[in-house]
């Protein structure tokens, strides 16, 4: 026989007690399942942003309480596989025994509000008339490559200012109304004739690492998280298209850089940071204002600098910048 129990839990330290409580109920209700006396083999899978105090913990109650019940732990052919995972509003311990499930829920305990703020910088790097899809910088920021629509260009810092060096045609130019492309290595390849990257399942506008999982801005106006997921367990509805992974010296030493949700020409356009937690998130930046649209936010060679380029509403310029965090004072 075989037995799957999929626990859905996080588990911080505020948290125990309710966790304590969730495993005791859930062992008492695996017990009606299992005569006395049997033998099961345990195992348990950690599919979560949880460390592996959190998962030694689980593992040493679970097998303690059903070693307290008269179940043997050991080599059997019935089976008993705990996976350990999480949804974005609660802690759940669900255990699929046949046509019905038992399930054992409770809510999450409120993020802790952060002791420290975050300050974002905004370096002008170049600015031109024509699109500018990305840009590359050199560790020394003598030498620079500007990715256009249809070529590259180089260029190098003389007398304080850029000078052009050679243009290489691109192999495929990028024929859009609002074109995108970049120097990163993106693991999708761009939809033909469109100006989004093609998963295969869905379009994908950016994608970012929240160092527990993978966050994807899609074409439907919307924000998923994946931690080792099929399924996203956060979707995040009032953000822009664009999102860019940095690291700082502050907080977790990663955050999240996410352009503003803008329907109207005329709406504000601003970035900030955000800084994830499992499933869970906060602002860690008061917004930054912008002169106008983002057009391409993309984290740079540098892990803690973004490109960031936006059209110029005043000037009609497209202004490229190198973005950066430092803690406030």
């Amino acid at each position: 026989m075989v037995v799957f129990i999929a626990a859905i839990c996080s588990l911080p330290a505020a948290n125990a007690q309710a966790y304590s409580d969730a495993v005791k109920q859930m062992a008492e209700r695996i017990f009606e399942v299992f005569p006395a006396r049997s033998t099961v083999a345990l195992s348990i899978e950690n599919r979560s942003s949880m460390q592996g105090r959190e998962v030694d913990e689980i593992r040493s109650s679970m097998e303690g309480l059903l070693r307290g019940s008269g179940i043997e732990l050991g080599e059997s052919e019935t089976k008993l596989r705990i996976t350990i995972s999480e949804d974005p509003t609660r802690y759940l311990l669900i255990a699929p025994t046949g046509p019905q499930a038992i399930i054992v829920g409770w809510k999450k305990a409120s993020a802790t509000a952060a002791e420290y703020r975050i300050a974002i910088k905004r370096s002008p790097v170049v600015e031109q008339r024509d699109p500018i899809l990305d840009v590359r910088l050199s560790a020394d920021g003598q030498d620079m490559q500007l990715l256009e629509t249809d070529r590259t260009v180089e260029y190098k810092r003389a007398e304080d200012r850029w000078q052009f060096v050679r243009a290489t045609p691109a192999a495929v130019p990028v024929i859009s109304r609002d074109p995108r492309g970049s120097f990163a290595e993106i693991p999708y390849r761009m939809a033909r004739g469109r100006n989004y990257f093609d998963t295969g399942e869905f379009g994908i506008y950016t994608i970012a690492d929240t160092g527990t999982g993978t966050l994807f801005t899609g074409v439907d106006g919307q924000a998923r998280l994946h931690m080792n997921t099929v399924e996203p367990v956060l979707t995040i509805r009032n953000w822009g298209s664009d999102v860019a992974a940095i690291a700082s010296n502050c907080g977790s030493k990663k955050q999240v850089l996410v352009t503003a949700a803008t329907a109207a020409d005329d709406a504000p356009e601003h970035v900030q940071a955000f800084e994830f937690s499992g499933s869970a998130y906060s602002p860690v930046t008061d917004p930054l204002p912008l002169p106008g649209p983002v057009t391409a936010l993309w984290q740079a060679d540098a892990t803690d600098q973004a490109t960031v380029v936006v059209h110029n509403r005043q000037t009609g310029m497209y202004e490229a910048s190198r973005l950066s965090l430092s803690c406030a004072q």
